[in-house]
């Protein structure tokens, strides 16, 4: 099973299920990255939405943005997909968008959220019956969305990196 983070791995092919190992350009890259991010998330059960689409006016529904090329938007997925396929779930409707594909500007951005964002990505926008009522951006987001669906507080996405702990170990033993 791909992971949301495999998305990252050196720019090579994908193929239905397979990577083609064959290297391709960056630009083919996120091309493929594009083409695969919607049915990766339909898989497990989290709508892809795009620039343009109508905001659901009834219900809670919540829009959460990602930056494809971030590791820890991308395993933050990967939690959240895991989340979802242990049972949790929420009553709210969770449609994930890739900045890429949804906003190239901030005037894009502020159509649908209308805050000017600080720290736009991951960000997480809550709508209760059409209405916008709140925006939570980057470590609130996905607070707020491990909140939705009873996930765990703390998480490998919020760890420190290996290689900042690595440096700490180091410059104590100085």
């Amino acid at each position: 099973m791909k992971t949301f983070e495999s998305l990252l791995l050196p720019a090579m092919a994908i193929k239905g299920d397979t990577w083609d190992t064959s290297i391709v350009s960056h630009e083919q890259h996120q091309q493929n990255v594009a083409d695969i991010l919607p049915i990766m998330l339909a898989e497990v059960g989290l709508p892809y939405w795009r620039h343009g689409q109508d905001i659901s006016q009834a219900g809670r529904r919540i829009l959460f943005g990602i930056a494809p090329w971030s590791k820890y938007d991308l395993m933050f997925l990967d939690e959240m997909a895991d989340a979802i396929r242990a049972g949790r779930t929420t009553d709210a409707l969770i449609e994930v968008f890739s900045i890429d594909d949804a906003c190239s500007t901030i005037a894009e951005f502020m159509q649908y959220y209308p805050v000017e964002p600080q720290y736009p990505f991951p960000c997480a926008g809550l709508w209760v019956d059409g209405v916008f009522e709140s925006i939570y951006e980057g470590h609130t987001a996905k607070a707020f969305i491990r909140s939705e669906l009873g996930m765990p507080a703390c998480s490998q996405t919020s760890r420190v990196p290996r290689w900042l702990r690595f440096l700490r170990r180091t410059n104590q033993r100085k």
